[in-house]
């Protein structure tokens, strides 16, 4: 089975984590799955204030394929931590469009669902246009959006995309040891973000402690 990969080279870290990807997908496939990468090499971070100027054009792209009715973006540091179909399906028949992690920073947007592990009804999506860009229109009067020094970052337009449509985003809690954001719903710890990831590379300490922390035993 081939299966394509669009690879986005913008971390110091990046070909590092490729390898590593690379190597874990060669072991754990045992030949079943043919991959096929695409390097795209925008290394650093462009835009307003911060964040990835071509993790948005990498997802943006991948996006644009999807021939399915939902679709599921995460980053890459997350682990799931409990079954999450039933919880997922059941937000599916309210009605929500959007379904999953919130930031949760005074700097970032809230309520909304976030691209670090959720799901997004393909053809609200694509009605919606939504901009992944960091310079995305936005209606930065909406509650969803702090009042002053606003992060731009990837995904900003979200809240303004999906107002006054249904959307579920799960509550996160910080983690200190090791340090980590957990999402839950109804007190059922789902997924588990490290964070900055890309900046320490899978055989940094931190890295270590967390995989640790998540792995079943």
């Amino acid at each position: 089975m081939d299966i394509e990969f669009l690879c986005v080279l913008n971390a110091p870290h990046a070909m590092e984590h490729f390898n590593f990807f690379k190597g874990s997908l060669d072991k754990w496939s045992k030949g079943l799955i043919n991959p096929v990468f695409k390097l795209l090499d925008q290394h650093g971070s462009v835009g307003l204030n911060s964040g990835s100027h071509s993790h948005a054009l990498g997802l943006q792209h991948l996006i644009d394929k999807v021939d399915t009715e939902w679709f599921c973006t995460m980053d890459y540091d997350i682990a799931i931590l409990s079954p999450w179909e039933e919880l997922v399906l059941s937000s599916i028949d309210k009605g929500n469009l959007a379904i999953g992690t919130t930031y949760g920073y005074p700097k970032k947007y809230t309520s909304f669902p976030t691209l670090f592990f959720s799901f997004w009804q393909t053809k609200y999506w694509r009605e919606a246009k939504v901009d992944l860009s960091l310079d995305a229109k936005i209606d930065a009067d909406l509650p969803a959006y702090p009042k002053h020094n606003l992060h731009r970052d990837i995904g900003v337009q979200i809240p303004t995309a999906y107002h006054g449509q249904k959307h579920e985003g799960w509550e996160k809690k910080e983690v200190t040891t090791p340090r980590q954001d957990i999402w839950f719903k109804n007190d059922q710890p789902i997924v588990s973000h490290m964070g900055k990831g890309s900046h320490r590379g899978p055989d940094h300490p931190r890295t270590i402690e967390w995989r640790d922390s998540v792995t079943t035993k």
